[in-house]
């Protein structure tokens, strides 16, 4: 329907709209027995204001694009037979994120990758020496930490 604004009248496209959100609510006020119904109902009522959010903001009824943009860390995970350990799986999640993110600037994601680690090192290196106890420690914490992808 949302694509039928620019056609519609102004007060065509809100009665259509109106019809929409009555619906919804004659859907979550009928509600039903079956536990499965009863939990539709009650995500339509927590969702309810988000549901049809499309009609009046310029984004997509659809999640299509969402999941295209987790579909490379998917493929991903399932080529290279899952992770072996939590942190496995932190630190690809991690990488996926950064990698994605560079793809979208269009920015190489190893390039990109490398300069935020440098970055990091670099500013953990000055928090240590700033608190005294400098030492191997800015390479030894966080979740690429024995990391097994």
């Amino acid at each position: 329907m949302r694509d039928q604004k620019q056609i519609l009248t102004s007060a065509s496209y809100e009665s259509r709209k109106k019809r929409l959100h009555q619906r919804l609510e004659i859907l979550i006020e009928v509600g039903g027995k079956d536990k499965d119904v009863k939990k539709l109902v009650k995500r339509l009522k927590r969702h309810e204001d988000e549901l049809l959010a499309f009609l009046d903001h310029d984004v997509s009824p659809y999640n299509n694009h969402g999941e295209q943009q987790i579909r490379p860390a998917v493929m991903s995970r399932k080529i290279s037979f899952q992770n072996r350990s939590d942190a496995g799986a932190e630190a690809q999640a991690i990488l996926m994120s950064l990698f994605r993110t560079a793809m979208l600037q269009k920015l190489n994601p190893v390039e990109y990758v490398k300069e935020l680690t440098v970055k990091a090192i670099e500013q953990r290196h000055l928090q240590h020496k700033e608190a005294g106890r400098l030492g191997n420690c800015c390479l030894t914490r966080g979740p690429l930490q024995n990391a097994k992808l």
